[in-house]
């Protein structure tokens, strides 16, 4: 007779299996119950920075609190862009509830797959302590002209950066429709222009998506309340890219680099971007390619010192990739071209998980083609990489010297043995090699050089930024034998009385030496570098700002009708002042083809062609303060009355503007004169602030030539 088999072990494997699974399930009740307790009480602002706060906890690369907080930006901003295809689609669009309950969702999933607890490294050190003060500096620094200003301060800061304002339609267009504009084509006829709903817009996604948190819903608001968000994120975007170039400088000098070193390092390279070129581009509206660039800053940190774990390189890689994809996709070149250089290295260590390896390739191919191949419609022409834009040149006395530097930091016979040197050694010689190359083709096909090769040389300034991190002029190189053991070089401004005054001393130098040094539209002021200029509110439009807010709020409904401004004397009124009540109205599409000319004041007989034979089956609302115009568009009613012409009239009597509505003339009428408004009740503040009549020139009905 056998003996009995002892008894199995008590099933602890199997209770450790259940309590995961159910706390796994709680978890994800958890992800749902917090957004909507979050959303009741309108609270919902909190959920994206908890959810970039768990995304860091799960993460195990990086040595802080502020090296992981990137880290999860850099991989949520992939992610998020990828996901936005699915909130596009789906019933619910943007709303703040069903994102963030999925999104948690996933968390405890892929926590749930790695066996992975939350935790998080140490708070900090004291060069994290400088990013943070620093980025703090600049945010003040950017914020302080807007700050109690109003809609209208605002405006005036940002009025003759055109492309903002198509930037700023696409925001809108993506929380009107609840996601991507391409995928909303029909829904956004009269908010956007055809091309502008295929343009890069990552960017834009972020900004509606965040500012459906910052809401607590999905309604659209106003375009004068979108306005008011929207200028403080665009100001984000440039605080972002300042954040993100000092980051990564720290990121690849790696834990050599002294924190007051450092401190010197990470002032020069903010007051660069502020002061200089950054700012200049701030100026002119440049919030993708802010985004852009603050990806690529990263991506070149983390392919030059990569992380230490494979799989949160190869995520983090492949969605900075794609993010920059779907954000500005002119730097995919560059980048693509080092992702190449960064697997070629790895080749071993992918090989041995080729498996993961493919997985990733594939979504980072598939992601990475889809807006390019969306766009490929208005981007594949030769002639749109030779097209001509609104855009300040770069400094190109400061871009020199910088290049300079960064290249003589990396003239050593031990760079290239040092791999994270190797690599900077590549991200420029690739950088300069392709705004070369751009440079070569704009000379030989044009003559000149054109917008998009200012564009590479912000490519290139954000590359040597960081590269400047690995040079032996920050972080020397010490070799064996050199100094006695245990020894080294005591490094200069090693402390707060060196290292202030000299990082003072930089920034105070750069800013003196900002100041454009080609020709550009609008340049500032007594010679003051950018920054200095808009800080102290040089460069602001505060008359322009004026006229396009009070036509928004005379008119905030555009009514199926082209808005168009044409102000006495003042072309940038018109041409500008346009593009901002009509994206305000969310009306591009249809007003923007109908727009006043670029450069020159329109007569009124080349308004009243415009009218009657470039756009007759266009039905067109005018607003103005001349009476000149008034008078034209006034006998273009009274004859052509099936045009359905408007017109809103601001008496040029009157101090400011107040747009009230005209009614036509009866048939065979003249136009009535314009009235004088006398002080007081022309809202002047003295009589002798009042403006003077403006004198309209008789019109003879029988000797006009624009008579029809």
């Amino acid at each position: 007779m056998q003996a009995p088999e002892p008894a199995e072990p008590s099933g602890a494997p199997t209770r450790g299996a259940g309590r995961r699974a159910m706390a796994v399930l709680i978890a994800l009740a958890l992800s749902w119950l917090i957004p909507l307790a979050a959303y009741a009480v309108s609270a919902t602002i909190v959920l994206p920075f908890v959810f970039l706060a768990l995304v860091a906890s799960l993460l195990r690369a990086g040595r802080t609190i502020l090296d992981r907080l990137v880290l999860a930006f850099a991989l949520t901003a992939g992610a998020m862009c990828m996901a936005g295809l699915l909130f596009s689609a789906w019933p619910w669009g943007l709303h703040p509830v069903p994102v963030s309950g999925l999104g948690f969702s996933v968390l405890v999933l892929v926590a749930a797959l790695l066996r992975r607890r939350p935790e998080l490294p140490r708070v900090g050190t004291l060069s994290d302590l400088f990013t943070v003060g620093l980025t703090g500096v600049i945010g003040f620094l950017t914020l302080w002209p807007y700050l109690g200003r109003g809609l209208v301060g605002r405006i005036s800061l940002i009025a003759v950066a055109e492309d903002l304002g198509r930037h700023f339609a696409l925001y809108d267009g993506i929380r009107t429709a609840g996601g991507y504009t391409f995928m909303h084509r029909p829904d956004l006829k009269a908010g956007l222009t055809d091309d502008l709903t295929a343009y890069p817009q990552g960017s834009h996604f972020a900004m509606g998506l965040f500012d459906n948190f910052w809401r607590a819903g999905t309604g659209a608001g106003s375009g004068q309340e979108a306005m008011n968000h929207f200028v403080y994120f665009y100001a984000a975007t440039f605080v972002l890219i300042i954040f993100a170039v000092m980051w990564s400088m720290r990121w690849v000098a790696g834990t050599a680099l002294s924190p007051w070193r450092y401190l010197v390092l990470a002032s020069a390279a903010a007051a660069y971007l502020y002061f200089g070129d950054g700012m200049a581009m701030f100026l002119r509206g440049f919030p993708s390619e802010f985004a852009g660039l603050a990806l690529l800053a990263i991506l070149v940190a983390v392919v030059a010192r990569p992380l230490s774990r494979l799989r949160e390189q190869l995520c983090v890689l492949a969605s900075l990739t794609i993010a920059l994809s779907f954000t500005y996709y002119l730097f995919l070149p560059l980048a693509g071209a080092m992702l190449l250089v960064w697997l070629i290295g790895y080749r071993k260590q992918l090989l041995e998980r080729r498996l993961l390896t493919a997985g990733v390739a594939l979504i980072t191919g598939v992601g990475a083609l889809i807006v390019p191949v969306v766009n490929w419609k208005y981007a594949s022409k030769s002639e749109a990489v030779n097209a001509a834009g609104g855009i300040s040149p770069t400094n190109r006395h400061l871009l020199m010297l910088l290049v300079f530097v960064v290249a003589l930091g990396l003239a050593s016979k031990y760079a290239w043995r040092h791999p994270v040197r190797r690599r900077v050694i590549l991200w420029m010689l690739a950088a300069v090699g392709i705004a070369a190359l751009m440079f070569l083709y704009q000379t030989a096909v044009i003559g000149e050089t054109s917008y998009y090769y200012e564009k590479l040389l912000h490519q290139l300034f954000v590359v040597a930024l960081v590269c400047l991190g690995a040079t032996w002029l920050v972080v020397p190189h010490y070799q064996p034998g050199h100094f006695r053991p245990g020894r080294r070089p005591r490094p200069a401004f090693a402390n707060a009385w060196t290292a202030v005054p000299l990082a003072l001393a930089v920034t105070v130098t750069i800013a003196y030496n900002a100041n454009p040094d080609r020709y550009v539209w609008r340049k500032p002021g007594k010679d003051y570098s950018w920054g200095v200029s808009y800080f102290l509110k040089g460069m602001d439009q505060p008359k322009l700002a004026r006229a396009v807010l009070a036509a928004v709020q005379a008119q905030p409904d555009p009514e199926g009708k082209a808005t168009i401004l044409q102000m006495r004397n003042d072309w940038e009124a018109n041409y500008y002042g346009t593009l901002w009540v009509d994206v305000m109205q969310r009306n591009l599409g249809v007003a923007w083809p109908v727009k006043p000319p670029l450069g020159t004041q329109e007569s009124p007989a080349a308004l009243k062609d415009r009218i009657t034979r470039q756009f007759p089956g266009t039905p067109i609302r005018v607003m103005t303060n001349d009476p000149a115009t008034l008078d034209t568009v006034q006998r273009i009613r009274r004859d052509r009355p099936e045009l359905g012409l408007d017109v809103l009239f601001s008496n040029p009597t009157r101090c400011g503007y107040r747009f009230e509505p005209v009614a036509a003339p009866a048939p065979g009428k003249e136009p009535a004169p314009v009235p004088v408004i006398p002080f007081p009740a022309n809202g002047c503040k003295s009589k002798a602030k009042s403006p003077a009549p403006v004198q309209v020139p008789v019109t003879n009905p029988t000797n006009n030539p624009d008579r029809e």
